[in-house]
């Protein structure tokens, strides 16, 4: 998207000026700053906004991505290459010693 597509979107109503803001503002520093990011993934009907913006952006900024599943849920072979990791998450959500070293992992990667 181009800085005037962008621009475009800015100078919408107020509910996409709010929506900009809130993007440019407060999540994309959010990401900007993480070494990794997390997204859970708990149902078959996983597409939703908020999760295809923030992976947007970890995809532009590079970062590493870690997909937390649930039993069931099935990955488009698109998302499983953006994916640096799924984890499969068991019933109970206890620690997950996986999901730790992951993290420490994908971290020190980036």
């Amino acid at each position: 998207m181009s800085e005037s597509e962008f621009e475009h979107i800015h100078s919408g109503g107020p509910g996409m000026r709010r929506i900009y803001a809130h993007l440019t503002h407060r999540v994309k520093p959010i990401i900007e700053q993480s070494a990794v990011v997390i997204v859970i993934l708990d149902s078959s009907d996983n597409v939703n906004a908020k999760l295809a913006v923030e992976l947007g952006l970890a995809m532009l900024l590079d970062k590493p991505i870690i997909a937390l599943i649930t039993p069931g849920v099935c990955i488009s072979d698109k998302l499983s290459r953006l994916i640096d990791s799924i984890i499969q998450l068991q019933p109970a959500y206890g620690h997950n010693a996986e999901l730790t070293r992951e993290i420490k992992r994908l971290a020190r990667v980036s």
